[in-house]
């Protein structure tokens, strides 16, 4: 991962359910900063080089490394005791 400024490159082994626009978290150390996709691209190898932009008005120094999370899906907790339900209703 490169960090810059308020930009983070991120290195994932796939792009697949990612794109721009898409909520995510940037953890290093004790800081725990909110940010978005900002652009998906492809590299050679297959890997994908994900841009984040960080939500934060004060970003952590450049060169800071850290992980990534990127929220693939917000699901309410209704309609997770509906999923659930309805799997264990399919086990009859």
């Amino acid at each position: 991962m490169v960090q810059t400024s308020s930009r983070i490159i991120a290195e994932f082994s796939s792009s697949t359910g990612i794109r721009a626009g898409q909520a995510a978290r940037f953890h290093a150390n004790s800081v725990d900063l909110q940010a978005h996709v900002m652009h998906v691209a492809e590299s050679p190898g297959g890997h994908a080089n994900i841009e984040l932009v960080l939500d934060s008005t004060t970003p952590p120094p450049i060169g800071t490394s850290g992980t990534v999370e990127i929220e693939m899906e917000h699901v309410s907790p209704a309609a997770l005791l509906l999923r659930a339900a309805g799997e264990h209703g399919k086990s009859r």
